[in-house]
C-alpha cells in the first residue's frame, strides 16, 4: 500500500513537471493569425469585417504549443467595435486564447505603446517568459524588438511573418508558414517531432 502511494505521488511530480511552464504565447491577430492582408486603415477596417480566413495551420501550432505553454494571449490592433468578429474566427477555428485585447482608438491612439504596454503588463504581472508572434505590416517588429531589449532574459522568441519583406531588427525570426515556426520550435527542443510532422501534413493536404 505504502509503495503504491510513493508511485502516485511520483507520476504526480512527473506530471506536473511536464505540463507546467512559466511560458505565454503573446500572438497578434490580423496578417499573423487571420488573412487580412492589406496596409491601409481603410482596409484592414474592410477586411476585418468582411474575411473569415486564418492562416493554414495557426490553429495546429497554438494546439501543439498548448503542451508546453501556460496559454495563449491574442494582442489585436483592431477597434473595440471588431470584437465579435475576431470572436468569431477564433470560434470558427477552435483556438483557445485566455484573453483577447482590442483597441480603444481614443485611448490607446499610439498603436506602437498599446501594444508595447500590453507585452510588458503580461510580462510582469505573470512574471513569466514569453514566445510574440506577428508581422511585418504594422509595429510589431519594433514593438517586440523595444520589449525584448527591455526584458532579454524573458523573451524567448519572437516570431514575425513576412508580409511586405521589410528589414526587420536584429533577433527577430522570420516565418512565412505556421511550419517554419514549428520547425524552429522543434530546434529549440520544445515542439516534438511528431507534432511537427502533423503540422506539416495538414499543411499538405
Amino acid at each position: 500500500m505504502a509503495n503504491s502511494k510513493l508511485i502516485s505521488v511520483f507520476i504526480f511530480l512527473i506530471s506536473f513537471n511536464i505540463y507546467s511552464s512559466d511560458l505565454v504565447v503573446i500572438s497578434d491577430f490580423d496578417d499573423t493569425i487571420k488573412q487580412t492582408n492589406v496596409q491601409s486603415t481603410t482596409g484592414a477596417i474592410f477586411n476585418g469585417v468582411f474575411t473569415k480566413k486564418a492562416f493554414a495551420g495557426m490553429n495546429s501550432l497554438f494546439s501543439s504549443m498548448d503542451s508546453y505553454i501556460n496559454g495563449l494571449y491574442i494582442l489585436s490592433n483592431s477597434p473595440n467595435l471588431l470584437r465579435f468578429k475576431i470572436f468569431k474566427l477564433i470560434d470558427k477555428y477552435g483556438l483557445e486564447p485566455l484573453e483577447v485585447s482590442t483597441r480603444n482608438l481614443f485611448k490607446d491612439r499610439d498603436a506602437f505603446k498599446y501594444k508595447y504596454n500590453y507585452v510588458v503588463s503580461k510580462i510582469e504581472k505573470l512574471n513569466s517568459r514569453v514566445i510574440l508572434i506577428g508581422d511585418d505590416v504594422g509595429e510589431d517588429p519594433e514593438v517586440y524588438a523595444k520589449v525584448k531589449k527591455d526584458f532579454p532574459n524573458l523573451v524567448s522568441e519572437i516570431y514575425i511573418h513576412v508580409v511586405k519583406h521589410r528589414e526587420l531588427p536584429e533577433g527577430i525570426t522570420d516565418y512565412i508558414t505556421s511550419f517554419d515556426i514549428a520547425i524552429n520550435e522543434y530546434k529549440k527542443e520544445r515542439m516534438n517531432l511528431n507534432q511537427v510532422m502533423i503540422l506539416g501534413n495538414e499543411l499538405t493536404i
